[in-house]
């Protein structure tokens, strides 16, 4: 495995000598085998080209989306989420439709969503830092929490069947 400062020193140089950072400029670089990161990439192009497909059938998952109506009121989600159901080393999506015939899925789904804003926040936080604006992300996170919070509260509180 390849230190993290080397490839934080590869990839600033690499910014610093083409004024912007491409995924294509850094497989052009790292394509020669003397490249510092030579070795972070799949050259086998059978190998790499199942991974892409596997990718490709990822982002078509990711890509359907769920026309729901409540109250009279139309919005459109994702239809698949990650199935928190599979260990962290697994690949599974759950349909939406799927949740909805099982609380305790439904339940467990809507705390990988609130766990899943709460890391966003933390970077946008992260990131607010570093530019000197962290209060306003500060309030953002503060009230995810409350909610995260008000929804665990109403879960216990539910009658069990």
């Amino acid at each position: 495995m390849i230190a993290g400062d080397v490839v934080r020193d590869v990839l600033v140089k690499l910014e610093d000598e083409n004024g912007c950072l491409t995924p294509e400029l850094l497989v052009e670089k790292a394509a020669k085998a003397n490249h510092p990161l030579h070795d972070c990439f799949e050259w086998d192009d059978s190998a790499a080209a199942k991974s892409w497909r596997i990718e490709q059938a990822r982002a078509l998952i990711r890509s359907v989306r769920l026309v729901v109506t409540i109250d009279k009121v139309e919005f459109s989600t994702v239809r698949y989420v990650r199935d928190p159901r599979v260990s962290s080393e697994e690949q599974g999506y759950v349909g939406i439709p799927s949740a909805l015939q099982d609380a305790d899925l439904a339940q467990q789904i809507i705390r990988q969503e609130f766990s899943r804003a709460e890391a966003a926040l933390q970077r946008a936080e992260d990131v607010a830092k570093a530019l000197g604006v962290e209060h306003v992300i500060a309030k953002a996170r503060k009230q995810l929490a409350r909610s995260s919070g008000q929804f665990e509260k109403q879960v216990e509180h539910r009658p069990r069947v």
